[in-house]
C-alpha cells in the first residue's frame, strides 16, 4: 500500500516547502525526491532563512550555518517516559519496552533514518534527527502555590513537596534536524501527545427533599388558670392543670415558629374548660442542582466535588467537670465523584463511576449545642454508553421519621379527650439523588473555524 505525502509549507512568508507533516505508518519508503531538502533560494539571505525558520518552528531554536534547526522540548511527569519508549530501538524477537522507567539514550542519538527499529523513528520514514535527552532537567520543588502562613490571604494552597524524591520533575529533549526532518518529527509527536482521544463529561447532580411537620400541644390561657376547673367546693378534684405546650418541629436545619392557637373553654356540670391548643402542620419542598462540566483524556480520571464545609461542635469538659467548652470543626459535607471514561470502538463509551453523596438529616439534641447528623450514599457501576447517551442513576433515597410525644399517664390515652393532657410531634423527610452523566468524544480539536491554512 503507497500513500502520497502532502508537503505543506507552514512557513506563513512564501519561503519552500518544509517536509511532509505524517506519513502513513504502512506505506513504505517515500520517494527520493522528496527526502531530499528543498534547495535555498539563491535570492534569500541567511537573515531571511533565520526569519523564515524562527517563524515556523518559534523563536527559542538555535540556526547552524548548515541550515540545520535545534530546538527543545519539555516533558513534564509521565510524558518523558513515553518519549523514551517512541525512540527506543526494539529488536524483532522483543517486544516494545514497557514499564515506569527507561534507560537514557546517550547524547545525540540518531532517531529515524532508512534502518531504524524504533517507533518514532519508523513514522519518520527516512529523515533523521538527532536526540539528546536531559532526564531531571528540572525538578518543581520548595515552591508554594501560596503562603499557607498568611492570615490575610483570600486563596489558600498546599506547598509542592521540598524533597527531591517526591517533587514534580520536568524533562528536556535537545532535537536537531534539517527543517524537513524537524517538521516530520513534531508531526509524528504530536499524534502521541496533541491527538490523545478526549472525553466531555457533563454530570449533572439533582437532589429532591420533602419535610414534613405536624404538631399538637396544650397549654392554658395564663399561668394561673387551671384547664379544668370544678365550680363547686364538695367535690374530691377541684381542678386540674395541664401544660403540655408545642413542640417546635424541625423542618430542614431550622425550627418552625409560626403557630396556630385555638382559645377554648365552656361551663360542663360545674366544670369550667379553659385551655389553648395549639397545632401546627409545615411542608419543605427543596430542588437542588448543580451541573459541572469537564474534559479529561482518554483513561483519565475526572473528579468532580461539590462540598459544603459544616461545622461539627466538639465538646469538653475539664478536670472539676463543672465548665464546658465548645470547639468547632468543620467537615466536609456534599458530592464526591470519580469518573473513568475509555473510549470503546469509534462512538460508544465504557465509564466506571464512583460516587459518595453526604447530606445531613437531622439534629441530635446534644449540650451544649446540637451537633448534626449526616448520612452517606455511595454508588459504584461500570457501564457502556453511546456517545452523548445520558446515564441516570437513581434509587438513591432515605427516609427519616421522628415521632415525640409527652402526655399523662391513662388519660393521655382516652380517645379524643387525651388530647388534653398529651401533646405531639411528627417530622418526616424524605431525599432523593439522582446524577445524569453524558460523556461525549471530542472530536473538534483541529485548527479553528475558519482557519485557511488547509
Amino acid at each position: 500500500m503507497s500513500l502520497d505525502a502532502k508537503i505543506l509549507d507552514r512557513s506563513g512568508r512564501g519561503g519552500s516547502s518544509v517536509g511532509p507533516l505524517a506519513w502513513s505508518l504502512g506505506g513504505g519508503v517515500p520517494p527520493a525526491e522528496v527526502l531530499q531538502e528543498p534547495q535555498q533560494d539563491p535570492k534569500e539571505s541567511q537573515r531571511q532563512r533565520d526569519a523564515r525558520l524562527r517563524t515556523q518552528f518559534g523563536s527559542s531554536v538555535l540556526i547552524s550555518p548548515d541550515g540545520s534547526v535545534t530546538k527543545q522540548y519539555f516533558l513534564a511527569g509521565d510524558l518523558g517516559t513515553t518519549f523514551l519508549k517512541l525512540i527506543a530501538e526494539i529488536a524483532p524477537d522483543k517486544p516494545i519496552p514497557g514499564g515506569v522507567s527507561m534507560p537514557t539514550p546517550p547524547p545525540g542519538t540518531k532517531v529515524g533514518g532508512q534502518a531504524s527499529r524504533s517507533i518514532l523513528g519508523r513514522m519518520l520514514q527516512g529523515y533523521e534527527v538527532d536526540v539528546t535527552y536531559v532526564p531531571d532537567f528540572e525538578i518543581l520543588s520548595g515552591a508554594g502555590i501560596v503562603d499557607p502562613n498568611a492570615a490575610t490571604s483570600a486563596v489558600k494552597g498546599t506547598p509542592l513537596p521540598s524533597d527531591a524524591a517526591s517533587a514534580p520533575k520536568v524533562a528536556l529533549a535537545l532535537v536537531s534536524g534539517q527543517p524537513s526532518a524537524l517538521t516530520a518529527f513534531e508531526a509524528a509527536l504530536d499524534l502521541f501527545y496533541s491527538s490523545i482521544p478526549q472525553i466531555e463529561i457533563t454530570v449533572q447532580v439533582v437532589e429532591y427533599t420533602k419535610a414534613d411537620a405536624l404538631a399538637f400541644g396544650l397549654s392554658p390561657v395564663d399561668a394561673n388558670t387551671p384547664i379544668l376547673n370544678n365550680l363547686s367546693s364538695n367535690q374530691l378534684v377541684r381542678s386540674f392543670t395541664s401544660i403540655f405546650p408545642l413542640r417546635q418541629p424541625i423542618v430542614g436545619v431550622s425550627p418552625v415558629t409560626d403557630l396556630g392557637l385555638f382559645t377554648l373553654g365552656g361551663i360542663h356540670e360545674s366544670w369550667e374548660l379553659n385551655m389553648v391548643l395549639e397545632a401546627l402542620e409545615a411542608n419543605n419542598l427543596a430542588d437542588i442542582q448543580s451541573s459541572p462540566k469537564l474534559v479529561v483524556r482518554n483513561g483519565g480520571v475526572a473528579a468532580i466535588s461539590t462540598l459544603t464545609q459544616v461545622p461539627f461542635p466538639k465538646a469538653k469538659i475539664n478536670q472539676l467537670g463543672t465548665q464546658v467548652a465548645t470547639d468547632i470543626e468543620f467537615k466536609p459535607v456534599g458530592v464526591k465523584m470519580n469518573i473513568i471514561p475509555m473510549i470503546a470502538g469509534t462512538d460508544s463509551v465504557i465509564l466506571q463511576i464512583y460516587a459518595d453523596v453526604s447530606a445531613i438529616t437531622g439534629f441530635a439534641d446534644t449540650e451544649p449545642v446540637v451537633t448534626p447528623i449526616t448520612s452517606t450514599r455511595t454508588a459504584v457501576t461500570t457501564v457502556y454508553l453511546k456517545d452523548k447517551y445520558t446515564l441516570v442513576i437513581g434509587g438513591l433515597k432515605s427516609q427519616t421519621r421522628f415521632e415525640s410525644e409527652s402526655k399523662v399517664p391513662l388519660l393521655g390515652d382516652i380517645p379524643i379527650l387525651g388530647m388534653l393532657f398529651r401533646s405531639t410531634s411528627t417530622t418526616r423527610t424524605e431525599t432523593t439523588v439522582e446524577f445524569h452523566i453524558t460523556p461525549r468524544i471530542v472530536t473538534d480539536r483541529g485548527l479553528p473555524t475558519g482557519s485557511d491554512d488547509l
